[in-house]
């Protein structure tokens, strides 16, 4: 919705006035009903999301957080559960858009304001101009710290007078800063992924071996081959339920670095767009917001936030399907017991 000073009410409501882009691949109004299409499944896949991390929450806390792992999870949740929220809000407020969109219901809305302006007055203390640039400088810091305001002299009036200041390096510093969002973090990210994923399976193995050997014994091949020698001449029972113990453990280990691994294949993989999207931007320069080909863009952005609330709302699944523990200790579960008791 544009200001106007030529309509009755301040504001340019009609759609034909939105800015067009040189892009003749995808319109505008295509653009609104593929993302129409994407916000109704972002919507869906959100409210699955809300409720596997409310799940997960109550889950994890009923066991207690004894250990770093189910406190991390409850965390995991919990902030899952913030961002799923968010996209459901933010689909809700899409989906008011395409009504607007269709059926040019906005054009009441300023009429509504005005009839409303004593209620907006008396929430107005609210929000505070401090708060908003709270929310919002701590993105543009490196860009900010590019630029001032300064006593320089004026030619134009031949005074000197406080000027807006900006640094000849200013767009230095904002591709600097693009590279470091854009590319080196979630690169380094999907990196410190599977460097944990890999350095996890490293000491699984060996605390799987330090609890299958004897600590009177060697860990060479030698030493192997004579414990087992001993242990059939000697002890042939003791080694049967040692091989017992030894398949349950390892069946335990594996299941724990298949969810892991599972897990961190969700990750990369719906992360993966972002990285594409912030490369393709550099290579096609025309690929961008306000620029030729902006209705692609933000077509692909669409994609990606859907890829997003996958991400933030599959775990439950994951969980459920590797972990023996949350399958005991989840509310679901419980309830299905009680319901088949009574």
């Amino acid at each position: 919705m544009e200001y106007s000073p030529n309509s009755s009410w301040g504001y340019n409501n009609s759609t034909e006035n939105i800015p067009k882009t040189g892009s003749d691949v995808l319109t505008f109004h295509q653009f609104v009903m593929f993302e129409g299409i994407l916000n109704a499944a972002r919507a869906v896949i959100s409210l699955l999301g809300i409720f596997g991390n409310t799940i997960n929450i109550m889950t994890y806390i009923s066991m207690g957080n004894k250990d770093g792992f189910s406190l991390s999870m409850t965390l995991l949740s919990g902030i899952e559960l913030v961002h799923v929220i968010a996209i459901f809000m933010r689909s809700v407020a899409y989906g008011l858009f395409i009504v607007e969109y269709s059926t040019q219901f906005i054009t009441w809305f300023p009429m509504h304001v005005c009839l409303e302006t004593i209620t907006i007055q008396e929430h107005v203390h609210r929000f505070k101009v401090n708060l908003c640039h709270f929310s919002c400088d701590d993105y543009f810091i490196p860009l900010l710290m590019t630029m001032s305001m300064e006593l320089q002299y004026d030619a134009r009036i031949n005074s000197t007078r406080v000027i807006f200041w900006v640094t000849a390096r200013r767009e230095q510093v904002r591709t600097i800063t693009w590279i470091a969002r854009n590319a080196t973090l979630p690169v380094s990210t999907q990196v410190v992924i599977v460097c944990c994923v890999l350095h996890m399976s490293q000491k699984l193995q060996r605390s799987l071996n330090f609890r299958l050997y004897p600590q009177g014994f060697s860990q060479s091949k030698k030493a192997t081959v004579l414990t087992r020698q001993m242990n059939s001449d000697m002890k042939t029972p003791k080694l049967a339920s040692d091989k017992t113990k030894a398949n349950v453990l390892t069946g335990k280990e594996r299941r724990v670095i298949q969810q892991m691994v599972v897990m961190c294949i969700v990750v990369i993989v719906c992360d993966l767009p972002e990285i594409l999207i912030s490369l393709a931007s550099v290579l096609k320069p025309t690929f961008g917001f306000h620029k030729s080909l902006n209705n692609i863009y933000l077509a692909v952005i669409g994609v990606n936030h859907v890829f997003q609330v996958v991400n933030t709302s599959i775990n439950i699944i994951i969980y459920w399907n590797y972990s023996s523990r949350y399958r005991h200790n989840c509310c679901l579960s419980k309830l299905y017991v009680l319901d088949t008791r009574h």
